[in-house]
């Protein structure tokens, strides 16, 4: 009498290769999605921390500092960005400080959007 051997299972299933593709091809989805809206946000930073260099900001007015964060977002590429709804200048004691304070969504699948908070400020 011969012994049946059982065979034993090696590797992943179908649905396990199936559920692992998903879960990566959601993942990359997300990242492709939201890459872009970081480095934008990585250049308005950029543009924010050249105020805090500047020994001038406190003899700027309010219009002078968001005509100077527009250009300088223009040569940095970001043209989308609204700098009169989204750049505030808080002056108190003589100190300034320019905060950037938005929120970017960017739509995903059907009625779902990825939502993205940001809050910067440096002071001079």
């Amino acid at each position: 009498m011969a012994i049946a051997q059982r065979k034993r299972q090696r590797g992943m299933t179908f649905i396990s290769w199936l559920i692992v593709l998903g879960l990566v091809g959601f993942f990359a989805a997300v990242t492709l999605k939201l890459l872009p809206v970081y480095m934008e946000h990585y250049s308005i930073r950029h543009v924010l921390a050249q105020f805090e260099l500047d020994r001038d900001l406190s003899k700027k007015s309010t219009g002078e500092i968001r005509t100077l964060m527009k250009k300088r977002l223009k040569i940095n590429g970001v043209y989308d960005f609204n700098v009169k709804d989204n750049v505030l200048v808080e002056r108190d004691k003589g100190k300034v400080t320019v905060r950037v304070k938005y929120e970017v969504r960017k739509p995903m699948l059907g009625n779902v959007d990825l939502v993205v908070h940001f809050d910067d400020a440096v002071s001079d």
